[in-house]
């Protein structure tokens, strides 16, 4: 049910809505009971049809906007915002994927670095849940011997999907960092969790030993 306080700015934004989803529909002819049956046949045969249930609903609002018509309204607003968003992530997701190949490109090249940078980071920003944009950031920060930085990508990209573990995955870019910063209990703790997964990796397990040897833990 809708609160009272919430009825006006729930009709303002429904009458702004109808205005873009029933444009064709023309205000006389609305409280018509051939046009009300047609729109309430439509609406009911066609669930996911927005522009339907909004014509349906604006034949019945002429009657008066009792308690049923405003949250049925409510009921199309919020169904419109979960389609919207969705198309909203659809397209950004697109995009993401276009600079992603186009990261690839850049990386192909010796001197495109900059531009591999501009795309990984936009791709990143446009589908910050998905696990790619961080693993290459890792990456192309690990070529460019900015090991400190690839580092949280790496990390971002292993919390996002931990099973991960084809070729240049984010456990051995963390390892790569960390060898190279010195940290050797920290690669040792990622390759734990790295051979705990990949339990058939051979050389996971032996630069995992190496680590255990270096630390003392393994006999020469």
């Amino acid at each position: 049910a809708v609160s009272k306080e919430g009825v006006p700015q729930l009709q303002a934004r429904f009458h702004e809505r109808l205005k873009e989803l029933s444009r064709s529909i023309q205000a006389p002819a609305l409280t018509e009971p051939t046009v009300l049956n047609d729109r309430a046949q439509a609406a009911i045969n066609s669930p996911e049809d927005l522009a339907a249930q909004a014509a349906f609903l604006r034949c019945t609002w002429m009657s008066g906007p009792d308690a049923r018509v405003l949250a049925a309204a409510e009921a199309l607003l919020a169904k419109e915002d979960a389609y919207r968003k969705l198309a909203k992530d659809d397209a950004a997701r697109d995009l993401a994927r276009a600079h992603m190949m186009a990261f690839f490109k850049a990386m192909s090249a010796a001197d495109a670095v900059a531009d591999a940078e501009k795309h990984v980071t936009a791709a990143r920003e446009l589908w910050p849940e998905h696990f790619a944009p961080h693993l290459w950031s890792g990456h192309l920060y690990l070529r460019k011997e900015e090991w400190d930085k690839a580092i949280p990508h790496f990390q971002a990209a292993r919390e996002r999907y931990p099973r991960y573990t084809a070729a240049k995955n984010a456990y051995q870019g963390l390892a790569m960092a960390y060898e190279t910063l010195g940290r050797t209990k920290d690669r040792a703790d990622v390759l734990e969790s790295y051979c705990a997964i990949a339990i058939q990796d051979a050389d996971g397990l032996l630069e995992l030993a190496k680590c255990y040897r270096a630390q003392g833990r393994l006999a020469p």
